[in-house]
């Protein structure tokens, strides 16, 4: 999937938020936990732009004191919807 959004702003997110891992080759980790629906997002930076390779809403385990992955997200709008919204701060 294609993210519709300013490649630098999305840039500075991925290096400067602390929920957000650089995995090298330009791909990064991104955990968004104030998400509405907190989310896990596999996302790669190239010349073409920024494409989300997967996508896992995050749940939290109470008894584990932890999160981890749930469900695969397949709504595209969710995803770039979540996006803007963590972008905002960096505006």
């Amino acid at each position: 999937m294609q993210l519709k959004l300013d490649i630098e702003l999305l840039r500075k997110f991925l290096e400067n938020d602390p929920d957000c891992s650089a995995l090298g080759g330009g791909e990064y980790i991104a955990d968004l936990y104030e998400a509405k629906k907190p989310m896990t997002l596999d996302i790669t930076l190239s010349e073409k732009g920024a494409s989300v390779l997967a996508a896992a809403y995050l749940r939290y385990d109470e008894a584990q004191d932890g999160w981890y992955m749930d469900e695969q997200i397949s709504d595209e709008s969710e995803i770039e919807r979540a996006m803007k919204e963590a972008l905002s701060q960096y505006v």
